[in-house]
Parts: C-alpha cells; sequence; structure tokens
C-alpha cells in the first residue's frame, strides 16, 4: 500500500564526493594514494560509494608507502590512456603499421583486448563530447588536462567521422565476445579505420565526403589543375 509506505530515491554518488570521502579515510590512515589514482577509482566506481572502498581496499592490500595511478590501472585492468592518444593518432595519420604495433605491445604486455576495446569506445565518445559540447568538463569526470589532449585530437576529426569509429568499434567489440580469434577481428577494424577506402559501407562514404567538405572549408584542398588537366581543357576563343 503506497500511502502507508515510505518512499526513498536514491541517485548515484558524484565522483568528487567519492574522492573527498577516498582523501578523508586514506588521510586518517595514514596511507598515501596519488590524485589522479583516486579520481580514476571514482569514475570506475560509477556513483557506488561500497564499490569504491572496495577497489581502495584492493589497492592498500598491496601494502606500498605509495600508491600510483599505475597500481590501480593494473589492479582494475584498465587501459592507461596514453595508448589510447596514441592508437587514435595512428588513425588521425592512417598509418595501420604504428596502430598493429602498439596493439602488440599492449598484448605482450599483458593487456586485454576487451578492456581495450571499452576504453577506446569510451575515447572517442569523449572526443565527440568535446567536439560536440561548448563546456565538455561538466560531462566529463576527468581531468583538465586531458580534456584538452581531446579537443586537441578531435580537430582532426568530423563528427561523421568520429561516429563511424565508433559504430565500427562497437560491431567489433560485440564480434569479439563471441570469437576465437579476437586480436585478429581487433586488428582488421584498426586497418579499416586507418585505411577507409576498404570499407564501401554507407557511414563510411558520408565520413569521407564530411572529410572532404571539412579540407575545401579550411583551404586544405589545392583546388589548381595540374598541367595536365589544362592541356586536357579546349583552348579558350580569342577575344
Amino acid at each position: 500500500i503506497l500511502s502507508r509506505c515510505q518512499r526513498f530515491d536514491f541517485k548515484r554518488i558524484t565522483s568528487d564526493d567519492i574522492v573527498k570521502r577516498l582523501k578523508k579515510i586514506i588521510v586518517q590512515d595514514g596511507i598515501k594514494v596519488e590524485e589522479q589514482g583516486l579520481r580514476l577509482i571514482g569514475r570506475i566506481s560509477d556513483g557506488s560509494m561500497r564499490d569504491a572502498l572496495s577497489i581502495l581496499d584492493q589497492c592498500i592490500s598491496f601494502g606500498k608507502d605509495i600508491i600510483s595511478y599505475e597500481d590501480i590501472a593494473s589492479i582494475l585492468g584498465v587501459v592507461d590512456d596514453s595508448i589510447l592518444f596514441d592508437v587514435t593518432q595512428s588513425i588521425i595519420e592512417q598509418d595501420a603499421n604504428k596502430a598493429i604495433e602498439l596493439i602488440d605491445r599492449l598484448i605482450m604486455d599483458g593487456g586485454d583486448i576487451v578492456q581495450f576495446l571499452e576504453g577506446f569506445i569510451e575515447h572517442f565518445r569523449n572526443i565527440l563530447l568535446c567536439k560536440v559540447l561548448k563546456s565538455p568538463e561538466v560531462v566529463l569526470d576527468v581531468p583538465q588536462e586531458t580534456i584538452l589532449k581531446y579537443k586537441n585530437q578531435s580537430i582532426n576529426y568530423t563528427q561523421e567521422k568520429i561516429i563511424y569509429c565508433i559504430k565500427i568499434l562497437t560491431e567489433t567489440f560485440a564480434a569479439i565476445k563471441w570469437s576465437s580469434m579476437p586480436r585478429i577481428l581487433l586488428e582488421v577494424a584498426l586497418i579499416k579505420l586507418c585505411s577507409r577506402d576498404l570499407d564501401m559501407s554507407t557511414e563510411a562514404l558520408l565520413s569521407r565526403i564530411a572529410d572532404l567538405e571539412h579540407k575545401l572549408s579550411t583551404g586544405m584542398v589545392n583546388m589548381e589543375m595540374s598541367t595536365d588537366q589544362k592541356n586536357v581543357l579546349p583552348a579558350k576563343n580569342p577575344m
């Protein structure tokens, strides 16, 4: 009977509030944790203080004097942001060789392909928000310097291209879950993103058209005809 019950609506705890609580705990216990690491815990816990405290307990059990961001990322299996930015840059440069080398290094270092793809999809989502929103820091729970990196990479992408990348990566993520050869699927996806001429889908064609329009509007395409093209044209009648 609703009229005889008390109703409590619970909301997710903000990442900032989680970080503040974690700071209070580590100060009381005399434990040192890097600020970036605490923010990672706050982001991964997704509004759950219980999950955040559980992760912190796991980190403390290592018994280190200072718990670094790398320690926490290793415990959580989170891919380092640096490789996400590096692979994205290789796509910008259309350098498939570099992208495959980075993935090989990730796997040789014990990285998980599924974790990488999850982080990579979120990475492009963040780039898209930095491309679209005037104040992405209101939505993105990351340091200001990281937002600046997203903005710098978003300059090299049109919205269509970012959406196309997210589409390819999410399709690959879904396929990898049921595949016995996840590395091959990831490599094929990266080669496709670095060489979009291989993809004749509607999304890929729209992305190329958007890229061309962007280059034309910014003067990146030389509109002058080559000598051979000029020779083909008929001579003008003298006035």
